[in-house]
């Protein structure tokens, strides 16, 4: 109780001295005529010719004036200025009271004139006591290379601040800002903005809800709904940092880069984009979609990079650690991949694996190349096994070096295998499709021949060496080649993209 009954005696105090205070009068120190009188009952001086007022640190000139002595205040007409603490404002006609500080200048073209900059307006409120000007008929700012237009502001000389409101327009010789709400600091040349902000440029479009903009470095800082967009790409996250000399670009949450020209859209928790380089990474949480004529190609990964078409670089994505990849007519997971988008080629890398349909193809790297929105041939290169499901649950299984597979219509019609090809495939009933027996054989080279996905026969380029194991001698040493690994538990799924799809979609909205 003791404290508050101190800080009220201060506050008395304080009020005290305020009121204790002398008014300081206006002064005339100068005009060629003076002639004194009553105006509506007051005592006034009327001034004529070189009028020259002082209140304490500013003066005050003008063409004529009438001077309210009492009242301590003047009414200046013609050629009005107004010298203050380093300010300089003129105008056309000045009212000005004394006891407030407070001078209301209006004019054709009134000016506010210090060494950083000049407003300009028709209307222009004063207070000489903490150097602040507040216009609210439109006005306009110049500094240095930059222009500031708006319907009212707020200019406060100490710290070299203008707070704009209403229809803000900002520009420079290579961008326009268009703003609602808009914090100018002319010592820093920055700008905050409050409110939904475009700034063009003649290749750009930035936006967002708040952030702030460096005039002189052309840096954007964007913390709400924020995008880039330009002719090839736009990209959005929650924030947004944009070097636009550098062409540097940095999103963080909820982010999304759309490429025109490459009919690519890739989304994530974080995204670095280099312009000059035209490489885009984006990490966490990611998710790529391809437009695959009228399919869509899906890409998860830990990271994503995205290269558009250079000189020195051609056109793709890359994709690393825990990959997967959906198509409607085939999937596959690897460590990475490399996709090429002119060559339409998609390499993966370290423990590849491939699926189409009902078949299964692993080996070192897989390469799938694609034709018209989908698989038209695959490669398998070092280690290759194909693993094909049949419709009685059997494994057909065909291992060598290398092997081509050719698909027609998203479905595979043909194996070449090259170099140390083995195969095991059962020889089925045609009446009623039972098993009748495995085939065993080693063949160097061999062609193999499918029929609505699945094995249908074998073709030998060289003589093989063959076996036929009856079905009651199947079992469980003889019917896996070596190596085998189904792994259909591993296939993606189109759940698994779409579900990754909705959050990013969800977390923006």
């Amino acid at each position: 109780m003791k404290f508050k009954y101190y800080i009220l005696l201060l506050l008395l105090t304080a009020f005290s001295n305020m009121n204790a205070q002398k008014i300081e009068r206006i002064k005339l120190k100068k005009a060629n005529k003076l002639k004194g009188g009553k105006f509506e009952g007051k005592k006034i001086n009327k001034v004529l010719g070189n009028v020259i007022f002082q209140h304490k640190n500013a003066t005050m000139y003008c063409d004529s004036a009438y001077q309210y002595v009492k009242s301590n205040k003047i009414d200046a007409f013609g050629h009005v200025r107004i010298i203050d603490k380093g300010s300089t404002v003129t105008g056309d006609i000045l009212h000005y009271d004394g006891n407030t500080e407070l001078a209301k200048i209006r004019g054709k073209e009134v000016k506010l004139i210090d060494t950083k900059q000049t407003l300009i307006t028709q209307h222009l409120d004063y207070n000489l006591k903490t150097s602040t000007g507040i216009y609210f008929n439109g006005g306009k700012v110049i500094d240095q290379n930059t222009t500031l237009t708006s319907d009212r502001g707020t200019y406060y000389n100490i710290i070299n601040q203008y707070n704009f409101k209403d229809s803000v327009v900002l520009k420079r010789k290579d961008y326009t800002l268009y703003s609602d709400t808009l914090e100018y600091h002319s010592n820093s040349k920055i700008a905050y903005f409050h409110g939904p902000t475009h700034i063009y440029s003649p290749s750009k479009h930035l936006f967002s809800k708040k952030g702030e903009y460096h005039t002189i470095k052309d840096i954007s800082k964007f913390h709400d709904s924020a995008y880039i967009e330009t002719d090839s790409y736009i990209l959005s996250g929650d924030s947004l940092y944009f070097d636009n000399e550098n062409d540097v670009g940095e999103a963080f949450q909820n982010v999304r880069l759309e490429s025109f020209t490459d009919s690519l859209i890739l989304y994530g928790t974080q995204a670095l984009r280099l312009g000059k380089l035209g490489y885009a990474k984006i990490y966490g949480n990611t998710l790529g979609q391809k437009l695959l004529g009228t399919d869509t190609l899906y890409i998860l990964a830990d990271t994503l990079i995205s290269q558009e078409d250079t000189l020195d670089r051609k056109a793709g994505i890359i994709a690393y650690n825990n990959v997967k990849l959906y198509n409607k007519d085939f999937q596959a997971t690897s460590d990475s991949l490399i996709y090429l988008l002119k060559d339409s080629t998609i390499t993966f890398y370290r423990n590849p694996i491939l699926w189409n349909d009902k078949n299964q193809i692993t080996a070192d790297t897989v390469m799938a190349l694609l034709k018209d929105g989908t698989i038209d041939k695959s490669y398998a290169f070092t280690n290759s096994f194909i693993i094909a499901h049949d419709t009685l649950l059997k494994f057909n299984q065909i291992k060598g070096r290398n092997l081509t597979a050719h698909f027609k219509e998203g479905d595979i019609k043909q194996v070449d295998v090259n170099g140390n090809g083995e195969s095991i495939y059962y020889a089925n009933d045609e009446k009623d499709n039972s098993v009748i027996g495995m085939n065993y054989i080693i063949c160097s080279n061999m062609e193999i021949f499918f029929k609505d996905n699945e094995l249908n026969r074998i073709s030998f380029m060289k003589k093989p060496n063959a076996k036929f194991i009856p079905p009651h001698e199947i079992n469980a040493s003889n019917k896996w080649l070596k190596k085998f690994d189904w792994k259909v538990n591993d296939k993606p799924k189109l759940i698994e993209f779409n579900s990754r799809y909705l959050a990013h979609v969800e977390n923006k909205d």
